[in-house]
């Protein structure tokens, strides 16, 4: 499984919430709506080792994220992919 966004890739970090609408992520609930480049992209996963032998082996897992802000260029690290999203280029807008 490859990461959804690429090291130096525009993003926005977007608050997610559960099937109760509650925050999803709380602690980057101050960064919601703030944007940055990716610096850093981190596999977070483990294999079920304990699958019978002769199934196809199954993993378990999700990339996270370092983002540094454009506001004050700080990285902030650990963000979901599903807290983030894509900016749009500057070449696609004008189209």
């Amino acid at each position: 499984m490859e990461a959804k966004y690429a090291t130096g890739q525009k993003v926005r970090i977007i608050s997610v919430q559960d099937k109760c609408l509650k925050a999803k992520h709380p602690y980057i609930e101050e960064y919601a709506f703030q944007t940055g480049a990716i610096a850093v992209s981190y596999w977070y996963g483990v294999n079920e080792s304990y699958r019978i032998i002769g199934e196809h082996p199954h993993v378990i897992g999700y990339y996270i994220y370092d983002v540094r802000l454009d506001r004050d260029r700080q990285i902030y690290r650990a963000i979901s992919e599903d807290a983030l999203e894509p900016l749009a280029s500057v070449s696609s807008k004008l189209k």
